[in-house]
Parts: structure tokens; sequence; C-alpha cells
């Protein structure tokens, strides 16, 4: 099979073709009755600009030396479109002196070049790999790169890292090609102590355990600091007292933050 491998200006339209080289597209009236019929010469690829011809062969059953068959060019159309490289796959013929040329024109998704992430201390690389799913040659998604860094900071958080903010430095843009994380990690935090003040009927240990907010065991088991949860816990708690008759009970939160003398480890 011949295959052109690249053009010069792959996602414009080729220049307009020559009275004896004309091309058009396979579902409009051919030229002449029957001339599917007849033996294509050769079948070709177009507008791959990083792709090579040969690797999109490997998904075309088509070949030259047969006549057209509609419903095969429809199977390697999908084929085609299944390799997720595309954001158009369209069949053509092309009539010339020597017979007939079957032609796929593609239009390539853009292709991912690199990913790196950027401050990642605490959590490693080949995981922040597995979160994002993002690999060197895969389609370039700018909406993707936006959820794997939403992805990431997300992880962090759920891991105590709740003032971890994960900037997407490159990757935001339709003309990038390339992916940056630039990762803020932040200090691990946990609640290492909840206090009840003006709890007046019911003791600091009972009220706890209405609670989704844990405290930690030497920094290590449970504790985890989650500001989204603070909605809840209140909420748990007016929820008990209003439960008891307390109808006019109001609760409010305060933190402090203090600096851990150790941390016994970070990975």
């Amino acid at each position: 099979m011949q295959a052109q491998e690249r053009l010069t200006a792959p996602l414009a339209p080729p220049p307009g073709p020559l009275p004896e080289d004309r091309a058009e597209p396979l579902s409009s009236p051919l030229p002449t009755p029957g001339v599917l019929n007849e033996p294509l010469v050769d079948v070709r690829v177009e507008g791959n600009a990083t792709i090579p011809a040969s690797a999109i062969a490997k998904y075309i059953k088509t070949r030259s030396g047969r006549a057209a068959d509609k419903n095969l060019i429809r199977e390697d159309v999908r084929s085609l479109y299944g390799t997720r490289w595309f954001l158009s796959v369209e069949p053509l013929y092309r009539q010339t002196d020597a017979g007939l040329v079957l032609i796929f024109k593609v239009i390539e998704r853009p292709i991912l070049q690199s990913v790196q992430y950027q401050g990642n201390n605490a959590v490693k690389t080949k995981h922040l790999e597995a979160i994002t799913g993002l690999r060197r040659g895969s389609p370039f998604d700018v909406s993707a790169n936006r959820e794997a860094a939403q992805a990431i900071e997300t992880h962090y958080r759920e891991k105590g890292w709740s003032f971890a903010t994960v900037d997407l430095a490159k990757g935001g843009s339709r003309q990038d090609r390339d992916v940056i994380f630039e990762i803020n990690e932040g200090p691990k935090v946990a609640a290492t102590r909840v206090k009840f003040q003006g709890n007046e009927d019911f003791s600091g240990p009972l009220l706890k355990t209405k609670l989704r907010t844990k405290t930690a065991i030497l920094w290590v088991f449970g504790g985890k600091y989650d500001p989204a949860t603070f909605p809840d816990d209140i909420a748990a708690l007016k929820a008990y007292y209003h439960s008891l008759g307390y109808f006019d009970v109001e609760i409010k939160e305060n933190i402090t933050f203090k600096q851990a003398d150790w941390v016994p480890f970070s990975k």
C-alpha cells in the first residue's frame, strides 16, 4: 500500500485538483456507472502530520488491486476513529489516468508531547501519573488536562494536605502540546483536638460522636482536616440539639492552627 506520510499543510484542503486528477467524496455520484467495480490502483492516507501512514495503514483493510467495497470502507473509517487519533476521517476517491484511487483524508487530534509534575514531594510521580492517566503520545485534550489538575488537588486533600493547590502551568491552551502541573503542597494538616464551649447540658465526648471530623493519634491515625466537613458537623450538632428540643441553639466553629513538632512521614 502506498501512503502519503505527511503534507506541508495537513489541516488545510489539498490544492485544487487538476481535471485528470480530481478528488471528491466517495458518496458523490461517480463519473461513470459501475466505476467502483473496477480495482483500486492505490489506497492512500492524506492529512497526517505526525502519525506515520504506515501506522495508520494497519487499521485499513481495503487494499489496492480489489474493487472498492463501501461496507469495508465504512469499517475502515470506524477503525480509524477507534484509534482516537483523529478528529475527522473522510473517505474520498480520486479518478486518475491509471485508475481509481481511494484516499482516507484525516485530521489528527493534537498529540500530547510531554507531561511534567513539579513540586510534588509528598506524592510520587508514578502515583500522579496513575491519577491523571496522561501519557506522552496520548490525545491532547484541554478539558482532560484541567480535570487532571483538579484530580491531583483532590487527592492531596484526601491525604491531609488540605491547602494543596495545583496550577495547570501548560496544557490549558489548544495551542499547547505539553502539560505541566505546578503543585504547591502546603503543610499537611490534621485535626488533633476538638473542644466544645458552652455545652452545659451535654458532654464533649458525647458531642464528638456526632461529628465527621475525628482527631488524630500521634499525627498518624485518623484526624484528617477537611474544611468541607465543617458544615456537615455543624448541621449534625444542630440536628441533635433540635431533636432534644433545643431549637434556639447556635453553633459556630473556631479553627486554630499549630505547627507540629514532628511529622512521622511524608510519603
